[in-house]
């Protein structure tokens, strides 16, 4: 898959409107269905790319990368994954990293800050 990035450059150089859309991680099987069977509608509308949320601390850490990866592999969608950090440690960072690359073959990320939950010792994530 091509990198969101390069994707929305190449688009801006071509003088096209582009759109995105973003999807929220269901909370129960038959959500996931209905969800799959959504994503399957539309992409019929050409977005460029297609990110899936993820939950506080990577609440939904396994739903959003299998639906990632869902998305990439059976319905050629452009998937990115909008991670969330604020709260996170590096290991559990590296460890969602590691699971998108290598299970869901997805390699674009949205890397956010996140919201506040009380409990980050000093409220920030440090990449080394």
């Amino acid at each position: 898959m091509t990198k969101v990035i390069d994707a929305i450059k190449e688009t801006i150089a071509a003088q096209r409107t582009f759109f995105a859309l973003e999807y929220f991680v269901p909370l129960t099987n038959a959500g996931t269905e209905n969800l799959y069977a959504i994503m399957e509608r539309m992409c019929n509308c050409g977005p460029l790319f297609c990110g899936i949320t993820w939950g506080d601390r990577g609440s939904t850490a396994d739903s959003s990368i299998s639906i990632a990866g869902t998305g990439q592999t059976f319905l050629s969608l452009n998937m990115q994954v909008n991670i969330t950090g604020y709260t996170s440690t590096p290991e559990e960072i590296r460890s969602w990293l590691s699971e998108l690359k290598n299970r869901s073959g997805v390699r674009n990320l949205c890397v956010l800050r996140g919201n506040a939950t009380g409990t980050a010792k000093d409220g920030l994530v440090h990449f080394p």
